[in-house]
């Protein structure tokens, strides 16, 4: 560190943080009693595996495009892909084709299969039932670009909820959903779904860092641009001597942090708690030396270079 640097720092606020002048935990001491750890990255046992995934509302001015060419790199061959939208099949493809233009890349790993529904009725049960909905190992609803989308965002999630409950095998239905207010995103808390994500706030957020602080614009730019660095969800054991160290049975934030940085250039942000639909991911912990228990299933939240 030199006199000029300057650090990043995650918090609620400015006032919600100081500085002291000694280290709330040892780094130097911590490393100087372990030997040294490389990185490597261990997938989970479903990683990269072939999936399906249902992506709702999809619309050529939406997020749709980028969700699909994510989902590429991060599914196994043979994967597929159901696009669930109210444009024409013609333009939907269209759509489709000049977006993979944009990006320079073609679709590797996944193939699509167009779903077209009237946008006035796609919310209906008639034409959700059409669709496959108990095999899904992933389902995007996106809001699309029509009147009143957040109201028939939410019309369809308790329509599918509904369709599944009609099903012989009992589906887990836990839906990622793009949703434009707070309001839209506790109705549907209301009906079980935790995995809502209000993109308007983010970018009202990241307009008003950068207007308040132009520096924030390079901090941005690095964590959201295509060859900058990225979030990603690790497991605690890519950071741990593959032969002669243990997995903790229990652990701190701080001690997470110590791991991740004696292996990798990388930076914790947060990790997970609890199971299966019930997990909850907890980022920047308050108490940073609370020790918690910690289980195979458990996950880090990292920032690392793409």
């Amino acid at each position: 560190m030199e006199a000029e640097d300057q650090v990043i720092v995650l918090a609620e606020d400015g006032n919600s943080f100081d500085t002291v002048k000694t280290p709330f935990f040892d780094y130097q001491d911590w490393i100087g009693s372990r030997l040294a750890s490389e990185f490597r990255e261990i997938g989970d046992a479903d990683e990269f595996e072939e999936t399906k995934t249902l992506i709702c509302n999809y619309n050529d001015r939406g997020i749709g495009a980028s969700i699909i060419a994510a989902l590429d790199e991060m599914m196994g061959p043979g994967s597929t892909v159901d696009i669930y939208t109210g444009l024409p099949g013609e333009e939907c493809l269209l759509s489709l084709e000049n977006a993979q233009r944009r990006q320079g890349r073609s679709l590797q790993n996944i193939t699509f299969k167009i779903h077209h529904a009237e946008g006035s009725s796609m919310a209906s049960m008639h034409n959700l039932e059409l669709l496959p909905l108990e095999i899904y190992d992933h389902i995007f609803v996106l809001r699309d670009d029509q009147e009143r989308p957040d109201q028939k965002t939410v019309a369809e999630i308790v329509q599918m909820k509904e369709i599944l409950k009609s099903k012989p095998l009992e589906t887990t239905f836990n839906p990622v959903v793009q949703v434009g207010s707070k309001t839209t995103g506790d109705q549907l808390l209301q009906c079980g779904i935790t995995n809502s994500v209000n993109t308007n706030l983010i970018m009202s957020r990241a307009l008003a860092m950068v207007a308040m602080n132009k520096i924030s614009h390079g901090v941005l730019t690095d964590l959201l641009s295509a060859d900058g660095n990225n979030f990603d969800i690790q497991q605690l054991s890519s950071y741990i001597r593959k032969d002669d160290e243990m997995l903790p049975t229990e652990l701190s934030f701080a001690e997470a942090t110590a791991y991740v940085s004696r292996a990798a250039q990388q930076v914790l942000i947060g990790w997970s708690e609890g199971f299966g639909t019930s997990q909850q991911w907890i980022i920047n912990p308050k108490d940073k030396l609370q020790k918690r228990e910690w289980q195979q299933e458990d996950r880090l939240v990292v920032i690392k270079d793409v």
